[in-house]
């Protein structure tokens, strides 16, 4: 026997899931945006878009766990590389082009070690 409340259920599930891979395609297409910028390696940890990278990795880990057959692996793939990894690539081509252009000196390195420790007494 079916009723109008055992079919309305699946529904509800399949219009969630299309609702949170809609909002993860639009967090992927404005991180998409920020890490095209030609300053994103300032942009990158601004805290909205912190924040941003965070709903995403929400939004990923409950279509992950709500469709894992479907979305699963998508959810995951866009979790690692929009929220880790891409960051992660961000700062390292900016630390050689940054490097590139100011070189390496002792002297524009704090050295903390020199400085004495207070005891907050």
């Amino acid at each position: 026997m079916s009723g109008p409340g055992q079919d309305s259920e699946p529904e509800a599930k399949v219009l969630l899931i299309k609702r949170l891979y809609r909002a993860v395609v639009e967090s992927v297409h404005k991180l998409d945006a920020i890490i095209g910028s030609k300053s994103s390696y300032r942009e990158v940890f601004k805290p909205e878009n912190i924040s941003l990278r965070n709903k995403l990795r929400e939004l990923c880990v409950k279509l992950m766990f709500l469709h894992p057959v479907d979305y699963g692996r998508k959810a995951e793939e866009l979790l690692w590389r929009k929220v880790y990894y891409e960051v992660i690539q961000v700062i390292k081509t900016n630390k050689k082009v940054r490097w590139q252009k100011q070189p390496y000196s002792c002297g524009s390195v704090p050295l903390v070690s020199t400085q004495p420790y207070s005891s907050a007494d």
